[in-house]
């Protein structure tokens, strides 16, 4: 083999070595809250989010121009807006998000039906499950849409910011004995409270707040005549 050829061999293989090395570096892996492992070519560059928190996290992460598609009830930030709106939660409706074509959807690990999750795997697009009950849920799913959009630094600058923010809270709690009610959802739609284990139930107690209904496990179902003898 003459010199010229021996070059050029050596030229060849470093450059599929970089390609490689390339391809790899931009790989992405994660494992959802579901337990789902996830492998991705490249951070995804056009989402799907069916839930309100997720949208609000990737807008948070300064990646709201990754977003293609949101589920019907998000709406915040206001930019949102401007995304096309698509059924979420029992009535989500695949053809609507095959049509937009993402990378990846967002979806709660408690909303989603799992042969719905697998039909739109089918359609060649990556499914992520956030599922966020308590404050360490809410930072695990910042993490893990930080990572599928490749801004993994600022999940972390956003995480470090929240902590902060829950310090300032429980510094400034309020003396006495005070107690609060959540409702998460108004009587017309069957009324729901944060209970214990919640990441609402969480602040309450940094502010120095009794919740009413600490014994409900969760998100929880209650009564008309349960908030009536509750002590609000």
């Amino acid at each position: 083999m003459t010199k010229k050829l021996v070059s050029l061999f050596l030229a060849l293989v470093m450059a599929l070595s970089l390609t490689a090395a390339f391809a790899e570096s931009t790989a992405v892996t994660v494992t959802d809250m579901a337990g789902r492992e996830i492998s991705l070519d490249a951070p995804a560059t056009k989402v799907v989010a069916l839930t309100a928190s997720d949208c609000e996290i990737l807008a948070a992460l300064g990646a709201e121009d990754t977003l293609v598609g949101r589920g019907e009830y998000c709406d915040y930030p206001a930019e949102v807006f401007d995304v096309a709106s698509v059924k979420s939660g029992s009535e989500t409706n695949i053809e609507e998000i095959v049509a937009l074509e993402p990378d990846v959807l967002i979806t709660s690990a408690m909303d989603q039906d799992q042969d719905v999750i697998a039909k739109i795997e089918e359609a060649g697009i990556k499914v992520v499950e956030c599922y966020a009950q308590d404050i360490e849920g809410v930072y695990t799913s910042i993490a893990l849409i930080g990572k599928v959009i490749g801004r993994d630094s600022e999940a972390e600058s956003l995480i470090a910011q929240m902590k902060e923010g829950f310090e300032q809270i429980a510094a400034n709690k309020v003396e006495g004995e005070k107690t609060v009610y959540f409702e998460v959802s108004p009587l017309q739609w069957g009324l729901w409270t944060a209970g214990k284990n919640t990441f609402m139930d969480e602040i309450a107690t940094m502010m120095g707040l009794t919740n009413c209904f600490s014994d409900v496990e969760g998100w929880g179902e209650i009564s008309q005549e349960q908030i009536g003898r509750a002590h609000v």
